[in-house]
Parts: C-alpha cells; structure tokens; sequence
C-alpha cells in the first residue's frame, strides 16, 4: 500500500506474495523493512503439530528450503510494480527458494531488527516443550523439526526428545541454538506457551534496558490472560533471561494476552494485547509514565513500556472472549493428546491461542508512523 497524507490509500494495494497455507495454525504474522531496504516476513511451518501430515514435506517444512513454509523471507519491493527476491540469495546455488532467507522455525510470530546493529531477531513459538528467541542470519538453519529450543525432537515421539539427534542438516549446515529459551508452560517451571518476539531496547526513557532484548509470552494458560514480560541481558557470549520488574507486578505479570512489541518513533516500546476496549490506553497516562511502567535495577530506572490498542498508535486488536481461548485451548490439548477428533479440531488451534490482530502499519524504516 501506499501511504500519502498521514493514511493509507486502500486503492494501491499491490500482492507482492502468495503462500498457501495448508492448516489453519502456525502463519508467522510479522512484516518488517530491514537496515538493507528488503521487506522480511515470517512465516509458520504450515500448522498441524509435529511438522508432518496434510501439506508437509518428508522430515517436515522446516527442513525444505525449497518452499517457503517454516522460514524468514526477503523480497526486493523498491521498484513499483515488482518483488523480486534479494540479489544476495543463500540458496540459489542449491536448488532452494529463491527467496528464503533462514529457515527451520516453526511459527516465528513476531520479529525485529535491532537499529544499531541491524541484526534481525525473531521469536519462535515452540510445540510442548521449549520457546525460543533467535538471532537470524542469512543461509542458516534454526533446528525444527530436528531440534525443539535446545533439546532434540522426535516427529514419531513428540513427548519424549531423544537424547541425541543430528546436529548439521542434509546440507551439512549447523542446525543453530537459540539464543534465549525458556520451558513451556505446560512443563514444571514453564514461563508460557507462546513467545512472543520482542525487540532490543535502543530507546533514551530507560537507560538500564539499552541493549536488552525486551520480549514476552503470550499467557500461561488458554483458559486466562496471564502474559508476561520479559528481558534478555548479554552476558559475554551467552544471554540470560528474566522478568521485566513492572509498576504492579514484580515478576512482569500483564493480566492479559500479550500479542506485539513494538516501538514508536522515538525507540521507545509498546506493547498490544487481545482485551479490546477493555486495555489500558496510553491517552488516559497523558505525559506521565505509562501504567506499565516499572523498576528495574533495584528501582533505579522507569520503563517506558505502554500498552497500546485498537484506537492508539496505530495498532489494532481483536477482543477474545474468554471461552473461546478456553474452548481453542482445550482443543488444542486433545490434539497433543491424539485421535482424530482432536487432530480435526487442533488444526485450528495454534499456541497462540486467539486469531492474529490486524498488523501496524510500518513506515519505510520499520517503525510505527
């Protein structure tokens, strides 16, 4: 679309990509203009559970790089009327799609880039076990369905990862670690069940976050809006993960379901939940610190993190009535479980529970306008 006048005009729609996808969960969902001037998108293995079934590929789509299913693509869209794939193709050589860019995710549904460094950073929901948080380079191969966060998996016995697996593709490239990990809710310890990808903090309200990566999950549970903020800090070669300290809440508890992280003009974060009408918005805060706003470092610093909503910045949001995140979650439990009840109505079930809001609007620099 083109934007002119502060809006965007609807009549210049032009499709640059189309992606059937074969199951109604794991579609990926983020949009960005990366430091290069390339347009980035992510997206999901083609849904189900295990990476197999109706429309996947032997060993699973997120080892095909040959189609675009489970994997971050780069187009070229600077010219009106064209998408052409990147110039700088890291698999043109060998028969893969011409215009991936990474691969083996299974559902990155959300994603950044850095402004300083420019490296891309992406949040890969995870199946039973393990979410993940990714720095993402060109050419490389992210694990799934050969590796779940930092344990192996197994297609035939989802429950119980084997002790070793392969540790290089069939190309003979490394199948690469997360950078940050956490267990998944449903596992003693578990965080969530659903992360969602975040950003690495460049902004000047919080000097104590700079160069964090500031992140979340969706909730612990299907049958209650409990996200949670995070923060990932550099600890020499290895990142270590933590709550993000809020206002209310010490341990980064929202009371609600978390679906972004963005940043505004200014490099400040603000966050997008599912609750509506219902959320906290950034105009009844005026000048004030945000409501989400919190201490960190032993109450030294405020952050800045503002909840953003339908009628705010931009951002637009889909109210989810609670029984239907119970009902969606319930769902997608019998289809862990098996059978061919639960594996019809799982097909509509993601771990994220509630459909995908409708996306920001980025400017050419990827940030909200």
């Amino acid at each position: 679309f083109a934007w002119a006048d502060g809006a965007v005009d609807p009549d210049s729609e032009r499709p640059l990509l189309g992606i059937p996808q074969p199951q109604a969960n794991h579609n990926g969902g983020a949009v960005d203009f990366g430091p290069d001037g390339a347009l980035y998108l992510s997206l999901g293995d083609g849904g189900g559970a295990n990476d197999e079934g109706m429309g996947h590929v032997e060993g699973g789509n997120g080892q095909d790089p040959t189609n675009l299913l489970g994997t971050i693509v780069r187009l070229d869209v600077g010219e009106p009327g064209s998408a052409e794939p990147w110039p700088d193709r890291p698999f043109a050589g060998e028969g893969g799609g011409p215009d991936v860019f990474a691969f083996g995710f299974r559902n990155p549904f959300r994603m950044s880039f850095d402004p300083d460094t420019g490296s891309l950073w992406a949040g890969d929901v995870g199946q039973n076990r393990w979410e993940e948080v990714d720095i993402v380079e060109a050419g490389a191969n992210y694990g799934w369905p050969i590796r779940e966060g930092p344990d192996c998996f197994s297609q035939d016995r989802p429950g119980s990862p084997p002790d070793d697996c392969a540790e290089v593709d069939a190309s003979g490239r490394p199948l690469r670690a997360p950078v940050l990990s956490y267990r998944n809710a449903a596992l003693q310890d578990g965080r969530g069940i659903a992360v969602i990808g975040g950003m690495v903090y460049r902004g000047s309200a919080i000097p104590a976050l700079r160069g964090r990566y500031v992140f979340g999950d969706w909730s612990t549970s299907f049958d209650r809006a409990d996200g949670h903020l995070f923060v990932g800090t550099p600890d020499g070669d290895d990142w270590s993960l933590d709550p993000l300290p809020l206002a209310d809440s010490s341990d980064g508890a929202l009371d609600r379901y978390l679906l972004g992280i963005g940043r505004d003009g200014d490099g400040e974060g603000r966050d997008a939940d599912a609750r509506g009408a219902d959320a906290r918005r950034p105009e009844a805060f005026g000048d004030s610190e945000a409501d989400l706003g919190g201490a960190i470092d032993a109450g030294r610093a405020r952050a800045h993190l503002r909840a953003a909503t339908a009628r705010g910045h931009g951002l637009q949001a889909r109210r989810v009535p609670p029984g239907e995140a119970a009902a969606r979650g319930r769902a997608l439990r019998r289809h862990r479980r098996g059978g061919a009840r639960g594996r019809r109505e799982g097909a509509r079930a993601d771990a994220l529970g509630p459909r995908r809001p409708a996306r920001p609007l980025l400017d050419s620099r990827g940030r909200f306008p």
